[in-house]
């Protein structure tokens, strides 16, 4: 047989196309999503020790496995949303009045606080400002005169602490204060539920 008729010599072999038949490992070819393939002798993949916490990220897919679909997201918790303003308040009789009741007896104090100051720094009751104020404030005042046994304490130069004057300003704010308080009690929304 000559050189040229020899099998395999002088031309190249054929290439094997047949696939090559995977040796059997004692596991089923396909395993279950999600687990993770572990010797034969029944130790777990770990190496025996504790399970796996869920804390620990995932081992990746050996070869020929699909990696696993990713996890569905959480639900994010909806914000909380911003409480609408309160409705503006209605302007009812109640609150009319202690807003004029409020304004009348402010001005009143006032012109009380005037005239102890007038009194103590000595003013002109000849003024016109001065004698008005005098004469303004003295029907509040007046109720209270005679209420202790000193109604003045006037200085060495003519400086005159009006007690009375004092003693209604204090009277006069308590009176205030009352009046606001009962008309409070008809302001009062009903709860709402």
């Amino acid at each position: 047989m000559t050189d040229a008729n020899r099998p395999g010599e002088g031309e190249p072999a054929a290439a094997d196309t047949t696939p090559p038949i995977p040796e059997p490992t004692g596991q089923p070819a396909t395993e279950p999503f999600g687990s993770s393939p572990g010797p034969a002798s029944g130790v777990p993949a770990n190496g025996g020790a504790e399970p796996v916490s869920a804390s620990q990220p995932p081992s990746p897919p050996p070869p020929g496995q699909a990696a696993p679909p990713p996890a569905a997201p959480t639900a994010v918790a909806a914000r909380p949303t911003a409480a609408p303003p309160p409705a503006p308040r209605r302007r009812t009789w109640p609150r009319t009045l202690i807003r004029l009741v409020t304004f009348l007896f402010g001005i009143l104090q006032a012109l009380l606080i005037l005239r102890i100051v007038l009194l103590l720094l000595i003013a002109n009751p000849d003024n016109e400002i001065v004698s008005a104020i005098l004469n303004v404030t003295e029907p509040f005042v007046a109720p209270f005169r005679d209420m202790f046994q000193l109604d003045e304490i006037t200085g060495d130069r003519g400086s005159v602490l009006d007690i009375a004057a004092v003693v209604a300003l204090i009277a006069w704010t308590l009176v205030e204060t009352l009046i606001v308080s009962l008309l409070r009690l008809f302001d009062r929304q009903p709860s709402r539920t």
